[in-house]
């Protein structure tokens, strides 16, 4: 989405295995960042350095937009939530906005109704299509010089699971009870 200084983002989702990435990264990009969050990993969304949280499961989103952007909306949101999480973002976004979710979204009809930009985001096409490899390896190693420099820090998930429990690492993340990056042991 082209985040830059002083854009206005809402990250759904601030302390998953995307989204505590996502909200470093839009603070090193120089964005105001409002980031939604679950109640239980409070400690963990306060330390990521957004600008702004919000309890998703208390929050409407007509109040966190009136508070956070005086009722016009966000200019970018990055919904690392998906499926129905996906009206909030289109609710939070202002008209000519952006909105990039992690998973495919069913009716694209809201994204018309706002005249937005709207970014499906699959880190894996580059691989499998065998595009923008290179625009990819740039990303990818600005973004291992900023862990490598201290200025995002990833959050691994505590659970530890083989290779050959991929069905219980989902149950694990579908549970909510993920915390960071879910990791395998090969």
């Amino acid at each position: 989405m082209n985040v830059k200084e002083g854009d206005n983002v809402l990250i759904h989702g601030a302390t998953g295995g995307v989204g505590h990435i996502a909200v470093q990264l839009a603070k090193v990009l120089g964005a105001t960042v409002t980031a939604t969050y679950s109640p239980a990993n409070s400690a963990l969304a306060q330390s990521l350095g957004a600008d702004h949280l919000v309890d998703y499961t208390t929050a409407e989103v007509d109040d966190y937009v009136a508070t956070y952007t005086d009722g016009v909306g966000f200019d970018k949101v990055f919904d690392t939530v998906a499926g129905d999480n996906i009206q909030k973002s289109f609710q939070a976004v202002r008209f000519n906005g952006h909105v990039a979710p992690i998973l495919p979204i069913a009716d694209p009809l809201q994204v018309a109704l706002k005249a937005l930009s709207f970014h499906g985001v699959l880190v894996l096409i580059p691989l499998f299509h065998g595009i923008n490899h290179e625009s990819h390896g740039r990303i990818l190693t600005m973004i291992a010089e900023l862990v490598d420099s201290g200025k995002i820090t990833p959050i691994i998930d505590d659970s530890n699971y083989s290779i050959w429990e991929v069905a219980r690492a989902h149950d694990h993340l579908e549970l909510g009870k993920a915390v960071g990056k879910i990791t395998l042991t090969v």
